[in-house]
């Protein structure tokens, strides 16, 4: 089918050129043979009267008329595939699609967990992609691969929908068997101390509070990095380490770990979590459902600072210690607390007074680790 002369099959494979900018990639994307996707573009250079593609050294470079062209015709593309692949109505109690997100391990543990239960429940054919950010979420977001993104607000695609999830601050996490922070931690204190910082993706991208303290010219003593958010009270634990950790996140660890939160000496700004999708798929019902029930979750997540309960589960420890035949005696020298390695022998009363002891003792504020989580002011309104 031609349209002003121009043969409507060849855009498919003009957005393969432009996008890869090699001809046999770009054939084994269509499922074109090299020299039929050799042929489009001599049909296509003819059509628009420009080379498009160009050889220089060992890779081929766009023409500026074909970089005019690359975003209105995937952008062409997109809304066509949207338009005769996005069903009419979605029900989430029949519906088998499946959904991609992407998100932090952050956003997975404070929000994404939970949620998903939720999903489970109400739509039990559904199946959802959870992805890490890497150095091409922009892109993907782009091309419409992708349902919904999750990240902070300056890092979001332009000219796309988005909506505010929730809002967190910073706090300092340390070990509670840390000798060397008291009560708070000063300023020079703060960069006295070794630290655990996380760093992203293949180009080590810095972390929030990390790009806010270069952006002031100031250096931390960062004693490990991190490829992860989760991972960091891990390598806090049993350590004069400390880290500045999303409160929310922090607050989720110290359910379960032995973990002190402290207010940060610095007025590190608050920070705006989103979800985001693409302007095309604004109609399209599942995907707004997706949305819908992470922001009505998300509605629901406790204030900072206001203690979770800990969700029952199994007493995984004690479980491979029967299995392998280890001793269930509470080890009082390690950095966990005896509750993880207790008796499955206990009531579950008792079981759950250990819980709130320790969640006490760990979460909340008490003469021997006085944590702040309601103490801690947010650092926008400081």
């Amino acid at each position: 089918m031609k349209f002003e002369k121009l043969d409507l099959n060849l855009l498919v494979a003009l957005d393969a050129l432009l996008t890869e900018r090699n001809v046999s990639v770009a054939a084994e994307r269509v499922h074109l043979s090299q020299s039929a996707m050799s042929g489009a573009l001599n049909r296509l250079r003819e059509f628009f009267k420009d080379e498009l593609l160009i050889n220089i050294g060992r890779r081929m470079v766009l023409t500026p008329r074909a970089e005019s062209l690359a975003e209105p015709v995937a952008e062409m593309l997109l809304q066509v595939k949207t338009m005769i692949t996005t069903p009419p109505e979605f029900d989430p109690a029949t519906s088998d699609r499946r959904f991609s997100v992407i998100a932090s391990d952050y956003v997975a543990d404070v929000l994404l967990a939970d949620a998903l239960r939720r999903t489970h429940a109400e739509a039990p054919g559904i199946s959802i992609e959870v992805l890490l950010p890497d150095d091409t979420l922009s892109e993907r977001l782009e091309r419409g691969e992708i349902d919904l993104l999750i990240n902070l607000e300056p890092y979001l695609a332009p000219f796309h929908p988005r909506e505010l999830l929730f809002e967190d601050d910073f706090v300092l996490v340390a070990w509670t068997g840390n000798d060397l922070v008291g009560e708070a931690v000063s300023f020079d204190q703060f960069f006295e101390l070794t630290h655990v910082a996380v760093q992203h993706g293949r180009n080590r991208h810095p972390a929030f509070d990390q790009w806010f303290l270069e952006r002031f010219g100031r250096t931390r003593r960062v004693e490990v990095f991190s490829p992860n958010f989760s991972l960091v009270p891990q390598l806090v634990l049993g350590t004069r380490r400390i880290a500045t950790m999303h409160r929310r996140h922090a607050e989720h660890y110290a359910r379960f770990l032995p973990l002190r939160l402290l207010p940060s000496p610095l007025d590190i700004p608050t920070v705006r979590e989103m979800v985001q999708w693409h302007k095309f798929k604004r109609r399209d019902p599942g995907v707004q459902w997706l949305q819908r029930t992470l922001r009505d979750h998300a509605a629901t997540l406790p204030k900072p600072g206001v203690p979770r309960p800990i969700p029952p589960g199994p007493d995984l420890p004690n479980l491979l210690a029967a299995t392998i035949g280890r001793s269930r005696t509470p080890d009082l020298s390690s950095p966990f607390p005896p509750r993880i390695i207790s008796q499955p022998t206990r009531s579950a009363e008792a079981r759950g007074g250990e819980r709130r002891r320790w969640g006490t003792a760990t979460c909340v504020s008490s003469s021997q680790a006085p944590v702040a989580m309601s103490a801690a002011p947010s650092p926008a309104g400081c």
